[in-house]
């Protein structure tokens, strides 16, 4: 499913919870700006939702136009915003992990994912499709192995 215009909002974690209440499989949400940063979410049956941020040197810089556009208050300082973004690294690579073993995937090691989840790209959806190649998603446009 993919949304293609509107900021991620609560509407969007309402939607992403009925589609994995429908199909009984874990899904993700990715809030894209311009190719340039994301905030992608999570979630999978029996689960609680998680967020990480894509680019997030670039998403705090967009923020720092609209913090709202990326999920921060008006009140809130935007590199501090930021810095906890960085610090929920851990927790996110954590959460990834455990998103793909509901899927079936134990592809990646939690220091693998870290280390995407900090890592930049001149296309953000590049970032999001090493991740998944590491959980170990098959994804639709990669070739199948060559069977023996």
């Amino acid at each position: 499913m993919e949304f293609t215009d509107g900021y991620w909002d609560e509407i969007r974690l309402t939607e992403l919870t009925e589609l994995v209440r429908v199909t009984g499989a874990p899904a993700s949400s990715a809030w894209v700006l311009d190719s340039d940063c994301a905030i992608v979410t999570g979630l999978a049956p029996g689960g609680r939702p998680w967020r990480v941020g894509l680019n997030v040197d670039t998403l705090v810089e967009f923020g720092k136009d609209d913090p709202e556009a990326i999920l921060c208050t008006y009140d809130t300082d935007i590199d501090e915003y930021g810095d906890r973004i960085r610090a929920h690294v851990p927790h996110g690579a954590a959460d990834l992990l455990a998103w793909a073993a509901a899927a079936g995937f134990t592809g990646a090691s939690q220091r693998q994912i870290e280390d995407l989840l900090r890592s930049t790209s001149v296309f953000v959806e590049d970032i999001w499709e090493d991740i998944l190649v590491a959980l170990g998603f098959p994804l639709p446009w990669t070739e199948a192995p060559a069977s023996s």
